[in-house]
């Protein structure tokens, strides 16, 4: 499993902005270095609709082009002091061929 930093932040006019990024980036400096930066991080922004154990987000903001004008599912499950957040297995953008899930947990601070 690769180790993320990651933070989505939802805003109350039902608005939602996701950023994640590996942990071992490159620091910049040189093209490839540059490219690197961009292939090791995720983004994405736009309109959230939250029914039952789902929510979609209509983006219209993104890292890739490809992501643009899509509705992006994502399962919701509380569990406790528990939050999951989990991806349907889907083809990543950025790697063709490449089918897997996204699944991000947080722990409720007491």
């Amino acid at each position: 499993m690769a180790q993320i930093r990651w933070a989505v932040v939802f805003g109350e006019q039902g608005r939602m902005i996701a950023i994640l990024t590996a942990n071992n980036r490159p620091t910049t400096g040189d093209d490839h270095s540059k490219a690197e930066l961009f292939n090791t991080m995720l983004a994405y922004s736009g309109k959230f609709k939250l029914s039952g154990d789902t929510f979609t987000t209509t983006v219209d903001i993104s890292w890739v082009t490809e992501w643009l004008g899509t509705e992006q599912l994502r399962y919701v499950h509380l569990d406790g002091d528990i939050l999951s957040l989990r991806t349907p297995i889907h083809e990543h953008p950025r790697y063709p061929g490449r089918r897997g899930f996204g699944d991000l947990r947080w722990r409720r601070e007491k």
